[in-house]
């Protein structure tokens, strides 16, 4: 019964007891105005991946969900045909290699010939006839050097392409992605250019959002911009607006790089909702300072000081200005909000005012 006595007794101690805490006042100041457009989220790197050589389906690595990096195999080909070709490509190469060295060899042998020859111009010895002859053998074991040289050229061009084509048998990911469909199974036949699966990178995103005309000459190239996703905030940076208005809406699609930190990473899917806070213009009104919203149920409230009695009010919030928010509804200029050690308060508790 004693112990039931205190507790009361403590309660009530703290119920009469001022907490202390900071304050701070409403005050005005200029901030930008905007409106909400809601936008969405869009991948840069998306779409299907295709097959580059034509073979059966001999594994299928990935399922419908899997998170890939650049590089990682998606689907294994048979093979058969490709290692063939190569083979074949391959023994062509020191054949021709063989012929160049013996047409090498005979172009040596009628360079010599005709240098001998040469050397008895100014003797009886010289037969203008066999001379002749020797020149063209010699420009006939030039050209053929180079015929059978070009060949060793394409033969090893075509052991590049036979590896190349073997390569492909394993189609890889292009860059890191989260699968979304596979198109193939085990034993498909896979033709050139075939889509095996398709992927959508969850780095590479932006968002995209249609902007009414007449706001247009509040954005320059390069602003920041203001989002939310969720109710988390995120930066935007407005990197192009498209040459094109829509007839109907009167409205110009915008894109926007998304400024994304270690400490701010939102969770973001592609078509997910993004809403946009596209300036207008400036307008005076009336600020909180955003250390003393607080939400209570979901909604931002504030505890206003009156009488030395903390009284939760409920606020509408507009536009950001620095530390500051702007009051839509709520407040009134000069009044006294509590900016730390709200997230104790209750209802109808006194405060003392830190000095």
């Amino acid at each position: 019964m004693s112990m039931l006595f205190l507790v009361f007794a403590d309660t009530a101690l703290a119920a009469d007891y001022p907490a202390p805490v900071d304050v701070d006042a409403v005050t005005p100041a200029t901030v930008d105005e905007a409106v909400t457009v809601v936008g969405r989220v869009v991948a840069l790197q998306s779409g299907p991946v295709a097959a580059r050589t034509t073979a059966a389906a001999k594994t299928v690595h990935v399922q419908v969900g899997d998170v890939v990096a650049e590089g990682d195999i998606l689907v294994t080909l048979h093979n058969n045909r490709q290692r063939s070709v190569l083979a074949l490509a391959k023994a062509e190469v020191p054949q021709w290699a063989a012929r160049v060295e013996t047409a090498a060899l005979e172009k040596s042998q009628a360079e010599r010939d005709l240098k001998r020859l040469e050397s008895l111009r100014n003797t009886a010895a010289f037969n203008e006839s066999l001379f002749d002859q020797r020149q063209t053998a010699l420009q006939a074991a030039i050209a053929k050097v180079a015929e059978l040289e070009a060949n060793l050229a394409y033969a090893r061009i075509q052991v590049r392409r036979s590896q190349q084509d073997l390569d492909w048998t394993e189609v890889k990911a292009p860059y890191a992605a989260v699968v979304t469909e596979r198109h193939i199974d085990e034993g498909a036949w896979v033709g050139l250019g075939a889509s095996v699966v398709s992927l959508v990178s969850t780095r590479a995103l932006e968002v995209e959002a249609d902007i009414p005309t007449q706001y247009l000459g509040q954005l320059a190239q390069g602003a920041v911009i203001s989002a939310n996703v969720d109710e988390q905030a995120l930066s935007l940076r407005l990197r192009a607006i498209l040459p094109a208005e829509k007839a109907l809406s009167r409205t110009r699609l915008a894109r926007l790089a998304i400024n994304l930190t270690p400490d701010i990473t939102p969770p973001l899917s592609v078509n997910q909702a993004v809403k946009v806070a596209v300036p207008v213009g400036q307008v005076d009104a009336i600020t909180v300072h955003k250390d003393a919203v607080i939400r209570n149920g979901g909604l931002p409230v504030v505890y206003k000081v009156v009488d030395g009695v903390a009284v939760m009010t409920a606020v509408q919030l507009g536009s950001a200005a620095g530390e500051r928010l702007q009051v839509l509804s709520g407040l009134s200029e000069g009044d006294i909000v509590v900016t730390r050690g709200n997230e104790r308060l209750q209802p109808g508790q006194k405060v003392a005012p830190r000095q």
